[in-house]
């Protein structure tokens, strides 16, 4: 038995219900956490919140609401949606109200899940310990932290890396912003400034990643929707959108499968390129000593690409095998 699944039924034994009904609680949740979409927001992300926690117990006034709120808190985590937050609050809300948890602590569970979309200040201690221990990741050693960001990227795998760098860069901006990521001395002491430097290495490496450049050896404008080149599916999903845009004259289309592929054609009489390359990921660029009506036009099909995302049935596939990868990572490193 895993210590958060102890922790959980003793919370539900002793608001008075059999183990029995614990147990079956606990299976709806844990199924949640274990979801294979989930790579970071599972249920080793609980185990090491509950590590933090019990280190600054004595500073919490009421623990077991900052348990129902820690056990709760990620049980909707759905990368597509963006009230996650709002429904696992809900989710908490009906399932403590039937196990006849009191009102008031109930309200205070829900403010604190809520409270994780924005990770603001809050004037209660209790929320703001949750909070930093919910971000304690970002102070972790640089081997922890970098297979953390890998995990989050993983979790939002159906988009192309371009849209999850522009959104993850507004994330690590938006921490970084702020005077102090945490909120209450243990937290600030213990993991401050390493969260700064983790943070601002992510930041600086995902803003080299998001590539768009004019390679100064021939004058091409080069845009990468996709970085990773184990993920051939946006470039095969790439070249459908291609093939449903207006104005788009195809000359050719080579699918690849494993290593390489591409798709040429022209758009308002531009000649472009649409290639994929197994190590470099997918790009989109014009031909050598481009115009600016060539990169305008560039710029136009790119801004219809960057729409692309995975299919179920992709998602699926590229799941499985990341899991096969990180498993494979874990049983060599454990040797």
């Amino acid at each position: 038995m895993t210590r958060i699944k102890a922790v959980y039924e003793d919370l539900i034994l002793r608001l008075g219900h059999s183990r029995t009904i614990a147990s079956d609680k606990w299976d709806i949740i844990s199924a949640a956490y274990n979801s294979s979409s989930r790579f970071y927001h599972n249920l080793n992300h609980l185990e090491a919140m509950l590590f933090e926690l019990e280190k600054v117990k004595e500073e919490i006034k009421d623990w077991d609401s900052i348990l129902f709120s820690l056990i709760y808190h990620d049980f909707v985590y759905d990368s597509f949606r963006g009230d996650n937050e709002a429904l696992s609050a809900e989710f908490a809300s009906t399932e403590l109200t039937a196990l006849n948890l009191n009102n008031e602590q109930i309200d205070k569970i829900k403010e604190t899940i809520l409270a994780t979309k924005s990770h603001d200040f809050k004037s209660d201690h209790d929320m703001n310990v949750f909070l930093d221990a919910d971000l304690s990741i970002l102070g972790a050693d640089k081997k922890m932290y970098d297979n953390y960001s890998r995990n989050v990227r993983l979790e939002f795998i159906q988009y192309p890396s371009f849209v999850f760098y522009q959104g993850r860069i507004k994330v690590l901006e938006y921490f970084l912003s702020h005077s102090s990521i945490y909120k209450t001395d243990f937290f600030k002491k213990q993991f401050e400034q390493k969260a700064v430097e983790n943070l601002s290495r992510e930041l600086n490496e995902l803003k080299r990643m998001n590539k768009v450049f004019q390679r100064t050896d021939t004058n091409e404008f080069v845009q990468y929707l996709e970085s990773d080149g184990d993920l051939s599916e946006f470039f095969h999903n790439a070249a459908k959108i291609l093939d449903e845009t207006k104005n788009i004259e195809k000359i050719t289309y080579y699918p690849g499968w494993f290593d390489s592929g591409y798709y040429r054609f022209k758009y308002k009489g531009t000649p472009l390129h649409l290639e994929y390359d197994g190590m470099l990921g997918t790009l989109l660029r014009t031909e050598s000593n481009a115009t600016d009506a060539d990169q305008s036009h560039a710029e136009e099909i790119f801004q219809e690409l960057i729409e692309v995302r995975l299919t179920k049935e992709d998602l699926e596939r590229v799941r499985k095998f990341y899991t096969d990868k990180n498993r494979n990572k874990i049983t060599k490193t454990s040797k």
